[in-house]
């Protein structure tokens, strides 16, 4: 008889752990690749630098994000208008004054960096692997101060190269704000979103606000992160007696409310710490290395139309000669692939795997387009010969003429399936060099695939599913 025993549980923590461990081995294997994709960009742009239009400066910046892998560097950027109080946030988690605060708005003028050195027995957080963080926080001038405009440029640019962005605002969010957390996430930036001073409001307020941001402001821009609250730099009300013996209310610095932001960053990096510096790396990379395969494709432009076009005469002048359709369709293969590998080679680029299935496919429609087109130009040019007066009829019944008709017709007919050809396997070696099997977006899209329910990325993800699109 079987028993059931009733008090036998399924170890869900066990369950929880070996997943988080899968996970934690899906984001070193993509860390490693990250690395391996831009040492190989790095390779390739310190031997090519004729095919590339600002060599030295991408080589620089690709040589930054690799050293950023290789130290486990994080960048946090803090971004906002003036008067949020970004400099005290950056302070607070310093636990030092390390950025310029003051009375007035608008301090901070140029871009400001600080590491951030965790205590080891206190907040102390690792990598996979036991590797420490090394974190670089980034402070950056208000997005509308008066006559601020390259300011503004300067904190886009530094937000570009940060691995995750601290957005602090201080009340209900106003259109500008709105506009600069669409671009972040059109940058494809993880964003904390950081609402600062909450001191200054009662709980009835502070709720009110905090929901109305929620709700109708961010609520389809952002599915995972909440709001952080914060009061970086708090005052507090003290009653002390003057000279005159009066007593006056004074206001001293209160105590950082920092712990809610501090913590949320810390369990940020324990969980995609290495995601986050390969993620920010593969984005940067993608665009270098975009840039550089399309300016290598236009500076090369003319020489490929021009091997497309000797190809397409090529062909038009094979079919045209040849009077056995078998040897038709065995010569204008062999031509239409001298052409595919004449075109690799010059821009020394490998087709994609999906690029090759596509230009076979291509290439036994030509072929059966061919031997279609034999059979119709006969019966149409034996169709006019039955319907046409004497004249066109002794022309038609000329055996000589009628199969010189034939040729040409099939010869412009293989001549413009050529040509074809070669515009399409052009824009699949375009594709093979922007997408590749080891290419940054790779790395990217195997990042996406192994996010979390809770990853940071989520907020971003579809933004950037719709940049990932393979070319067809």
């Amino acid at each position: 008889m079987l028993r059931l025993n009733l008090n036998h549980r399924p170890c869900y923590k066990n369950i929880h752990k070996d997943l988080l461990s899968v996970a934690k081995t899906k984001e070193e294997l993509n860390y490693t690749q990250a690395k391996h994709t831009l040492k190989n960009l790095v390779d390739y742009f310190s031997v090519s630098k004729q095919d590339v239009q600002r060599p030295e400066t991408e080589l620089r910046f690709l040589k930054q994000a690799l050293l950023k892998l290789e130290k486990n560097i994080v960048q946090i950027a803090i971004f906002g208008m003036v008067g949020k109080g970004k400099s005290s946030i950056l302070n607070s988690l310093l636990g030092k004054e390390a950025f310029k605060t003051g009375a007035l708005h608008g301090i901070t003028k140029t871009i400001a960096t600080a590491n951030w050195k965790l205590l080891k027995n206190k907040d102390s957080i690792y990598l996979s692997g036991s590797k420490y963080h090394r974190i670089q926080l980034i402070d950056t001038p208000g997005l509308d101060e008066i006559n601020g405009k390259n300011r503004e440029t300067i904190s886009y640019k530094v937000a570009e190269k940060a691995d995750l962005i601290l957005f602090a605002i201080t009340e209900d969010m106003v259109k500008k704000e709105f506009d600069a957390l669409y671009t972040l996430q059109e940058l494809g930036k993880p964003v904390i979103i950081v609402f600062n001073k909450i001191d200054q409001y009662s709980e009835l307020d502070r709720l009110e606000i905090y929901q109305k941001i929620c709700h109708e402001r961010i609520g389809e821009m952002f599915v995972y992160n909440e709001i952080t609250t914060v009061a970086a730099s708090p005052l507090v009300s003290k009653l002390v007696k003057n000279k005159q013996g009066c007593w006056k209310i004074k206001y001293l610095k209160g105590k950082p409310q920092i712990e809610q932001l501090k913590l949320k960053i810390l369990d940020l990096l324990n969980r995609e710490g290495q995601s986050l510096i390969a993620f920010n790396s593969m984005l940067l990379a993608d665009k270098i290395n975009e840039q550089a395969m399309l300016h290598k494709f236009k500076t090369y432009n003319e020489q490929a139309n021009h091997i497309i076009q000797k190809a397409a005469i090529l062909k038009f002048i094979v079919i045209g000669s040849s009077p056995i359709i078998i040897l038709d369709l065995v010569l204008g293969s062999l031509v239409d692939m001298l052409m595919i590998l004449t075109l690799s080679d010059l821009y020394n680029v490998s087709i994609t795997q999906k690029g090759r299935i596509s230009l076979i496919k291509k290439l036994i429609i030509s072929m059966i387009s061919i031997s279609i087109s034999e059979f119709f130009i006969s019966f149409g040019l034996n169709f006019l010969k039955d319907t046409s007066n004497e004249t066109v009829f002794y022309l038609f019944d000329n055996s000589i003429f009628f199969h010189l008709l034939t040729r040409i017709f099939q010869g412009v007919i293989a001549s413009i399936t050529c040509y074809m050809i070669g515009k399409v396997t052009k824009r699949y070696l375009i594709s093979g060099a922007i997408w590749g099997p080891e290419g940054p977006k790779k790395v990217i899209k195997d990042i996406l695939e192994s996010l979390t329910p809770k990853s940071v990325f989520q907020n971003i993800q579809w933004t950037l599913r719709s940049k990932l699109k393979y070319i067809e």
